[in-house]
């Protein structure tokens, strides 16, 4: 039915409704007329996405479910970001315990 109005196949339509594909500004705006609805009403933001990331490009068969995106993200490209955040955390541990021996040195003076 909205994707008839919407001028778009029943396929891209059910993609769309099952959150694969985005919905567009301007569809959402004919969705809203259609319905007699203020585009407020029926609007799903991005904000209360989940996103899952995958290591690896295989279909698991996971259902699909709305406001879940999947990534598949390379494992190595992974393992680099986790490096990447551990030599993060290492360099403020390291930041926090010079500034935490700063101010015990001016708390002596």
């Amino acid at each position: 039915m909205y994707g008839y109005f919407l001028e778009m196949h029943t396929s891209s339509y059910g993609r769309k409704e099952n959150g694969k594909i985005k919905i567009s500004n301007n569809e959402w705006r004919k969705i809203a007329k259609f319905l007699e609805k203020p585009l407020e009403e029926i609007y799903e933001s991005d904000e209360n996405l989940l996103v899952v990331l995958n290591d690896n490009s295989s279909d698991t068969g996971n259902v699909a479910c709305p406001n879940v995106a999947n990534y598949n993200i390379a494992h190595s490209l992974l393992e680099n970001q986790n490096k990447y955040i551990e030599k993060l955390e290492e360099e403020i541990n390291k930041l926090k315990a010079e500034l935490h021996l700063s101010k015990c040195d001016s708390s002596l003076l």
